[in-house]
């Protein structure tokens, strides 16, 4: 195996590692809260529904927002810590001088 990890790189022009906790550590606990919110407005939106004959109005577009908040947040910690970046490194074989059209992947 090669020793060239993906572990021992750092992110190229990233901020430095000790705002590992700002980066990926703060965003992934800000989205399980924002889904746990998620669920508990979707829970009382179905007991106001079924139990009260009561739909809050508002619950489904709050849980829209959410989500779309959560992708957004996602991002900052997926941009850090790059796991899918790793796996889409195309790397350019020793014949790519010759024929510009043979990659590997």
């Amino acid at each position: 195996m090669s020793d060239d990890t993906p572990e021992d790189h750092e992110p190229v022009g990233g901020p430095p590692p000790r705002w590992r906790g700002l980066f990926v550590s703060l965003p992934r606990a800000l989205i399980a809260t924002l889904i746990l919110v998620g669920v508990a407005i979707n829970f009382a939106n179905v007991i106001s529904r079924y139990l009260f004959n009561f739909a809050l109005f508002w619950a489904e577009e709050a849980m829209v927002f959410i989500i779309v908040w959560c992708v957004f947040i996602g991002a900052i910690a997926v941009t850090w810590a790059r796991p899918m970046m790793q796996h889409a490194r195309v790397v350019i074989s020793s014949t790519a001088t010759t024929d510009p059209m043979s990659l590997e992947i």
